[in-house]
């Protein structure tokens, strides 16, 4: 039996990569730009809401500028998002008299958005101040929001009745009318917004106090010269009645310068003709 020999090949050595030359550079790129990452970052979530207000949008206002609305609000040159109260804020600006509502919404991280809803005015009365005789404008809810001045010649181009017998003591911005008349400024309130021709049609709405309390409504019509009783209630359906009145006295050739349908049959009163 001969020796046999089983030959084996030379081990191969692992040879090892080399680190690319571009390797290093790359790791350092990436740990630089996770580093600005980081500090942008940083500077979104912590420092830029406590860095002055980059903007602050408020919404038109005819009556009132928005200097005013700002100051009302605390709002300055420094405030900050996270220095900014939005609830305090819109308080603060609902208790401006020309002010019906406000919203104010903050936009991270460095904005201000205020919504202000202005008072519109459903009629006006004519008031004394300082000697003068001056248009007193109030809203739906019997507030007060101007006295003379821009705030009423604003609301007095919106149209709507003056409103006689109601008087004032010392009448300001914020004063509010009698709850009394609530029913009277929720009616005119209705008709502005469903019925506006028809409002536009009375150039007066007289409140005349009954002795056993309560009051009633005298109201003058624009285009007539005629004065109508109508009760408490002012609506649509009773202002359409007296003017198909008008109409039918108007077409008859009956000059009248009363009307009572108070008690829902309608008479008049017929004027006077006057001597030659």
């Amino acid at each position: 039996m001969s020796d046999g020999y089983l030959y084996l090949e030379d081990p191969v050595e692992e040879r090892v990569a080399e680190p690319s030359r571009l390797e290093k550079p790359l790791k350092i790129a990436a740990i630089l730009l996770a580093l600005a990452l980081a500090v942008e970052i940083v500077w979104f979530l912590a420092v830029v809401p406590c860095r002055p207000l980059a903007r602050v949008a408020v919404s038109a206002c005819k009556m009132i500028d928005t200097t005013a609305v700002l100051e009302a609000a605390g709002i300055g040159v420094r405030s900050s998002y996270v220095m900014v109260d939005a609830e305090a804020a819109e308080r603060a600006i609902e208790a401006l008299p020309q002010v019906e509502s406000a919203t104010v919404s903050k936009r991270f991280p460095d904005r201000l958005e205020i919504l202000v809803v202005e008072r519109s005015a459903v009629a006006f009365a004519l008031a004394e101040v300082d000697g003068r005789t001056v248009p007193i404008a109030f809203d739906r809810e019997g507030v007060v929001f101007g006295v003379g001045g821009n705030e009423s010649s604003v609301a007095l181009a919106a149209g709507g009745p003056v409103i006689s017998g109601i008087f004032f003591d010392h009448p300001g911005l914020g004063t509010r009318l009698p709850s009394s008349l609530a029913g009277l400024l929720a009616d005119l309130d209705k008709l502005k917004k469903e019925s506006p021709a028809l409002l536009e049609t009375l150039s007066e709405v007289r409140v005349q106090k009954r002795a056993y309390g309560g009051y009633e409504l005298i109201v003058y019509p624009a285009r007539a010269g005629v004065r109508v009783r109508i009760g408490s209630e002012l609506n649509e359906e009773v202002l359409r009645y007296m003017m198909l009145l008008l109409d039918v006295l108007a077409s008859e050739g009956i000059a009248a310068d009363e009307i009572d349908f108070r008690t829902g049959t309608a008479s008049y009163h017929a004027k006077e003709a006057s001597s030659g």
